[in-house]
């Protein structure tokens, strides 16, 4: 099927439902699909709206026109409907100052009358509007069904047998056909290996008269799984959901596709930056994370990476991560098209709730200085005639155009990264 916005069930063609069908069907047969079963549910009813309404036309077609044919009413069914309109209620924002009182003075210094207003964000106490956005906030607070995969998400000395054993089925199982070089299988062998390690050790083998000696506990093994926690001890299922909240609160100003792409690069420069630690010696290495696709979809991979990163990072982590990500995604663009317009405003909504209260409205501010530092690190690498920006905090004219210049010839992530790093995020 093509992309059309759909209204009503009345405005497809019988070809089109059929599509419709097969899809969902799809969807039911995978085994890797975690697709929410309410939205299954939505397109089912969807297709009855459809066929009770194409059988009460056809009652009204055929007492008009009693002579019409098979073949005449299929014509009619896959005829192109013309979408109905409908009246939308514009969405009422407030005015912002884009950059537009800032003064430069000879020293270098950006400075600015007042700071623009910050775009409007998502009520947490509501729910979502865009249905995307609703999925994706509660794929994000829903706990992983698979046991295999759960397990992964707790510490080895907290798993009881049955949830090592769950994770050897999830390895054999849930990894076949072109999934089976997926690094999460490695992973998985990994963790029950460090099961094994922290359950009896890892000394050589005992023996008894030449005879294998069976390993005793070196501590004791959990009887009764317990609850998914962070690091810090806290709900991790909350702690997702909050960070899936945070996404659909970047939605509203960045556009879901961009506010997700902001989460999987936000992870894959946290994984890449904090990678596994090292384990026995009486293994290899840990088998590197697979990067998170950067598509922009919210689907099993990103909210499995996402859950996997708040279980051994910390939820503090991923939203900083989420924060850089967003950073990305503009500084990206601006390399693109070569225009770096609103990277005050970009700057300070995206990194100021991670350093102040969002009210706090006073300047300047700590990601401002930051950033004037970061590029006048990288500045004269590049240019000979670099002219250092004043350290100030302010984000203004200069900052900006110096931001410009600098990502004609370095990378917009190698800038990311760099910045990261001044603000003590990576």
């Amino acid at each position: 099927m093509g992309e059309r916005i759909i209204i009503s069930p009345s405005e497809l063609t019988e070809d089109e439902i059929r599509a419709l069908e097969e899809f969902l069907k799809e969807k039911r047969e995978s085994i890797f699909s975690r697709w929410p079963e309410k939205n299954q549910r939505d397109i089912e009813d969807f297709i009855q709206d459809y066929r009770e309404g194409r059988d009460r036309l056809e009652e009204q077609f055929l007492k008009e026109d009693p002579d019409m044919t098979p073949e005449d009413w299929q014509n009619h069914l896959n005829k192109p409907r013309e979408p109905q309109e409908y009246e939308l209620e514009e969405p009422q924002v407030a005015e912002q100052n884009m950059n537009n009182g800032h003064v430069s003075d000879a020293s270098g210094s950006d400075q600015g009358e007042s700071d623009p207003a910050p775009p409007p964000e998502q009520n947490a106490s509501e729910a979502p509007a865009d249905p995307q956005v609703a999925a994706l906030v509660e794929m994000a607070s829903s706990p992983v069904d698979n046991p295999g995969k759960s397990a992964l998400l707790k510490p080895v000395e907290k798993l009881t047998e049955s949830e090592m054993q769950d994770m050897i089925a999830s390895a054999q199982g849930d990894y076949r056909g072109w999934r089976s070089g997926d690094p999460l299988k490695a992973h998985t062998y990994e963790k029950v290996q460090d099961w094994h390690v922290a359950m009896y050790g890892d000394g050589p083998q005992r023996l008894d008269g030449g005879k294998p000696v069976d390993p005793r506990p070196i501590r004791p093994i959990p009887e009764q799984p317990g609850s998914h926690t962070t690091p810090d001890g806290g709900d991790l299922w909350q702690a997702t959901a909050r960070i899936g909240g945070r996404v659909a609160d970047a939605a509203v100003s960045d556009g879901t596709a961009d506010a997700v792409k902001g989460l999987q690069r936000g992870l894959n420069m946290l994984n890449e930056a904090d990678p596994l630690g090292t384990r026995s010696p009486a293994y290899g290495p840990y088998t590197k994370l697979a990067p998170v696709d950067e598509d922009g979809k919210y689907g099993p991979q990103t909210d499995f990476a996402m859950k996997h990163a708040t279980a051994r990072l910390g939820p503090a982590k991923v939203e900083e991560g989420l924060a850089l990500g967003r950073f990305n995604t503009f500084a990206r663009a601006a390399q693109a098209n070569g225009n770096s317009e609103g990277l005050e405003d970009k700057t300070h909504s995206i990194f100021g709730p991670l350093f102040r209260d969002p009210k706090d409205a006073r300047a300047p501010k700590v990601e401002g200085g930051v950033l004037q530092e970061t590029l006048n690190q990288i500045g004269p690498k590049h240019h000979d005639d670099w002219q250092p920006l004043k350290v100030d905090g302010w984000i203004g004219p200069k900052t900006t155009g110096a931001f410009g210049r600098v990502l004609k010839h370095e990378d917009a992530d190698a800038v990311t990264r760099s910045f990261g790093r001044g603000l003590g995020l990576l």
